[in-house]
């Protein structure tokens, strides 16, 4: 699809940059890309629910076999 749009300069150069893509095109597809999964991860823990943990997390922890690396 083609369209036209005011773009900030300063937010594709950066966004450029730390998305390490060369042109308009694949920064903003890799960032439709990421709105998409981050709101389809959001639509999931609303479906999900969050958990609650009964347990003790340090006793857990402490039974863990440790090794040397």
């Amino acid at each position: 699809m083609k369209t036209s749009v005011e773009i900030d300069s300063k937010k594709v150069l950066l966004a450029k940059k730390l998305s390490e893509t060369s042109t308009l095109k694949e920064t903003i597809d890799k960032a439709l890309d990421a709105l998409i999964a981050q709101e389809r991860r959001a639509a999931m823990l609303d479906i999900l629910g969050t958990s609650y943990f009964e347990g003790d997390i340090v006793k857990m922890r402490s039974s863990r076999v440790r090794t040397r690396r």
